[in-house]
């Protein structure tokens, strides 16, 4: 093992989990988390690196610059502000947390236009685009306490590769569950703070040839120290759930949430707690996306509101499909899929610069979709957003609008 190796959110995952079967409360886990990570940091610091590093020597030789007590602290401030909260002093939590953001600047957006993103949700009963959205504001009484958000209060949780968000719903392909391809609709934006355990000197491009480029380049021109100590609290924020009333795990990323929405967020992106991969590959494909939703306080009377207006002008939502549909005899009778792969091929090869492009290409990939079952849903959802493109209902291009 080298400093990278140690680096990596799959070792942080088992750092995590050792201090946690080590303490009694989440707050214990906190502690030997931090005794851990430092002691392991330093001495990894001190190793060779490993041949399949040996391309970052300059990167540890900037790694070795950064203060060891910037490092320490990132635990002290989310200890305290988890300790702030168990003496009912909310507001001095979340100040510490902004606080540490806005000294860290950790305040980034990431730009989600021209990016697919994806939902699933169980059910028995055959369900439209709508029902695709957020728990409506009428059955609030349905919803229970999430990573980064309360019992309660809506939220639409969405995935940007069909591999995680079956896993987030623990989906068997046994059961009915529908799944939906959302993006923004051209010329809409949302304010999305970036929150993910994401070392962008780490993605290798012979790992990870095709997916979002664009990003890491952008992201290497981020210093170390910055990413280093977004990706602690990102961690930190990442221990497995273990109550089933109340659930300890939950108190910091909701925190984070509700500061982050105090600061006219739309959301933020977050890395998956059941993620498998490593930190070579793009943080994108194991993140999470939560939008916070906006309540009309002028429409409490309306018997049709029940959902975020603004979220249903701002996304296009496609047509959900049933993952049964694609087994046993009805799958041959509903998809041509050869036909479809058939359409999409040509479409990759006369577009250049399109999301589509991009997205197909992905979804040869093992990290992002690993069954067939879920390549082929893809590709169900995108063969319908690219009929939607024909008949020129919206845009996909980057930057090729005038083909």
């Amino acid at each position: 093992m080298c400093i990278f190796c140690f680096l990596d959110k799959q070792n942080q995952k088992v750092l995590r989990k050792k201090a946690e079967a080590l303490s009694n409360s989440y707050e214990q886990s906190l502690d030997i988390y931090k005794k851990i990570y430092i002691e392991d940091y330093k001495k990894e610091l001190n190793k060779n690196i490993c041949i399949e590093y040996t391309r970052l020597k300059a990167q540890k030789d900037c790694i070795k610059e950064i203060d060891i007590n910037k490092i320490e602290k990132v635990f002290d401030v989310f200890k305290d502000v988890y300790i702030s909260w168990i003496n009912n002093n909310t507001s001095n939590s979340k100040e510490k947390v902004l606080n540490f953001f806005k000294e860290n600047n950790l305040l980034e957006e990431i730009d989600l236009n021209n990016v697919l993103m994806f939902r699933a949700r169980k059910s028995e009963e055959e369900l439209k685009s709508i029902d695709m959205l957020h728990i409506p504001f009428t059955k609030r009484f349905l919803i229970k306490n999430q990573r980064y958000s309360l019992s309660g209060r809506p939220m639409l949780y969405l995935g940007f590769t069909p591999k995680y968000i079956f896993k987030e719903i623990n989906c068997n392909y046994e059961n009915s569950v529908y799944i939906s391809g959302f993006y923004l609709k051209e010329d809409c934006h949302l304010k999305v703070f970036d929150f993910r355990y994401n070392l962008s000197f780490l993605i290798n491009d012979e790992l990870d040839p095709i997916f979002n480029k664009q990003e890491k380049e952008i992201l290497n021109k981020n210093n170390f120290e910055v990413e280093i100590i977004r990706s602690i609290a990102a961690s930190i924020c990442s221990f497995t759930k273990k109550g089933e009333y109340f659930n300890e795990e939950y108190v910091l990323p909701q925190i984070v949430s509700e500061v982050i929405s105090d600061e006219k967020y739309d959301g933020l992106l977050y890395t998956s707690s059941k993620t498998e991969e490593s930190s070579k590959i793009s943080p994108l494909i194991d993140a999470n996306l939560v939008l916070f939703t906006k309540y009309d306080k002028n429409r409490i009377y309306d018997p049709l509101y029940a959902y975020d207006n603004d979220i249903i002008q701002k996304m296009f939502i496609t047509n959900p499909v049933n993952i049964l549909d694609f087994k046993g005899e009805k799958y041959n009778t509903f998809f041509d899929m050869r036909e479809i792969k058939d359409r999409l091929t040509e479409f990759i090869m006369e577009i250049p610069g399109s999301m589509l492009k991009e997205a197909i290409l992905n979804v040869e990939t093992k990290h992002y979709a690993k069954e067939t079952l879920e390549k082929e849903i893809f590709f169900l959802i995108i063969y319908e957003i690219l009929l939607k493109y024909e008949k020129g209902r919206i845009e996909l291009y980057e930057n090729n609008k005038d083909l």
